[in-house]
């Protein structure tokens, strides 16, 4: 299942750009994140936010009002974590 961010991308060739980044590299990049956070429910969000953040272009700040991750909640590492 793809996740919504990227059903919600308008521009045809972006999407399938990213649906096949997301096809190929999804387990690789939960496995990783859930590696490092060790629950569930954050991984899903930093997955989602990754995604958010790999699709916008460089420079180009979130929308207003959607906080910094593009209005997904991220969670923060705690520095002994890494």
């Amino acid at each position: 299942m793809l996740p919504i961010c990227i059903l919600a991308i308008r521009d045809d060739d972006d999407r399938a750009y990213m649906t096949r980044l997301f096809v190929k590299y999804q387990r690789l990049m939960y496995r990783t994140i859930y590696d490092i956070l060790g629950d569930k429910w954050a991984t899903e969000d930093v997955l989602q936010t990754t995604l958010l953040r790999a699709h916008r272009p460089s420079g180009h700040p979130a929308p207003a009002g959607a906080g910094g991750a593009g209005g997904v909640y991220c969670r923060r590492l705690p520095p002994h974590g890494l």
